[in-house]
């Protein structure tokens, strides 16, 4: 059903600055969130919209014009002009398509950058609730097979995978529950890029079958392979945390802790191979170095009795700083891409790599530098959003 006109942001956005705005979408928003395809969307965008793709449009052009510096003075604007449009939709009664879920990736990413983790949390929540109401998690389950056509069912793999990385990542660092599970999914990774934009049908491995391996799935299957490690990690911590530790307890800590360790060393090694360098790879290989740090932090909070495992520790010493230099490596090229080329989620691993430096400073003593240098980055991403008007 279209829209209103009246309700539309049209007053907002002139038709000259609506192609704008879309340009400025594919080339700054389309590389960190890869759900749209782009050719079907131009078509659509000819025709009167749906109300979903209305604020799914609205939701592009929010963070289109968060991401330039000649259109911030609409931002706030088409932020509240797309809320309400998805506030709306969620009170009718019609089953939720898939424009309302890739309007929730935007937008969970946008309050990110500009509001608060808090609210791109419960954002990230709306979205994987509704990705889980139609049944995203199963899209390759051959009991639930459904006639789609490739690049259709493509885009709704994209849009799963980007909810499913955003609920891992903003819940890790909030430290709160996730949404979507993974021993649910039956949905194969996405496709290449170039495969996808041309609609070149191509079956893509699932999760399970390439997450020990040392190839790539590219720069947005890495960081879904990446959002997933976070998630083991994370229930790694909460078991050491609720375990006592005894003989028996211990070594299965340690045995998943050296089984996270070799799942990172896979992904840092095929990352390290991948070309070329785009901001959502970067924030692969940062995540990767960061997940590190995290693991070493989860050792430190149990007590180890074995010279086994005291030399492993000293082991994983040296790793972390080794991922420690290569963190600040990252940032440096990462300041050679832009700012408004920086993947929006990068103060996530950039803030849990400031509090090891200023708690671990022991283990080397180019870390309180290495930790002004990251700091002065942290600072560098917020400044510029308060100069262009948050």
């Amino acid at each position: 059903m279209p829209f209103d006109e009246e309700v539309l942001p049209r007053g907002i956005v002139s038709d000259l600055m609506r192609a704008d705005l879309d340009q400025l979408y594919f080339d700054r928003v389309h590389p960190f969130a890869p759900i749209l395809h782009r050719w079907r969307y131009l078509i659509w965008a000819k025709s009167p919209p749906t109300e979903a793709q209305s604020g799914l449009q609205s939701a592009m052009w929010t963070l289109a014009a968060a991401l330039s510096a000649q259109f911030q003075s609409l931002r706030d604007a088409l932020y509240a002009e797309t809320r309400q449009m998805l506030d709306a939709l969620d009170l009718q009664p019609q089953t939720a398509v898939l424009e309302q879920a890739q309007a929730w990736v935007l937008v969970c990413l946008y309050e990110y950058m500009y509001l608060s983790p808090q609210q791109a949390w419960m954002s990230a929540g709306r979205c994987g609730r509704l990705v889980l109401a139609m049944r995203l998690y199963e899209l390759d389950d051959p009991s639930h097979s459904l006639e789609v056509d490739w690049t259709g069912k493509e885009e709704q793999r994209r849009t799963f995978w980007m909810a499913y990385t955003l609920d891992r990542l903003i819940s890790f660092h909030n430290g709160l529950p996730f949404t979507l599970h993974e021993q649910l999914i039956s949905t194969r990774l996405p496709s290449p890029e170039d495969d996808f934009q041309v609609g070149q049908p191509v079956a893509s491995p699932f999760l399970g079958e390439v997450i020990g391996r040392g190839d790539s799935p590219g720069s947005f299957g890495e960081c879904i392979l990446l959002a997933t490690l976070c998630g083991r990690a994370l229930s790694h911590r909460q078991k050491v945390t609720d375990e006592p530790i005894h003989e028996l307890h211990g070594e299965d800590t340690w045995t998943r802790h050296q089984w996270l360790h070799e799942m990172l060393r896979h992904r840092i090694q095929a990352l390290a191979s991948c070309t070329p360098v785009d901001s959502m790879l970067v924030f692969a290989r940062l995540v990767a170095q960061t997940m590190v740090l995290y693991l070493h932090n989860v050792l430190e909070s149990t007590t180890w009795k074995t010279s086994e495992h005291l030399l492993g520790m000293i082991e994983y010493e040296r790793l972390c700083i080794l991922a420690a230099h290569e963190v600040v490596h990252l940032v440096q090229i990462q300041g050679q891409l832009g700012y408004f080329k920086v993947h929006p989620l990068t103060p996530i691993p950039l803030t849990m790599c400031t509090e090891f430096f200023t708690a671990h400073g022991y283990l080397d003593c180019a870390f309180d530098g290495m930790l002004r240098e990251l700091v002065e980055c942290l600072q560098d991403l917020e400044r510029v959003r308060h100069v262009t008007g948050v």
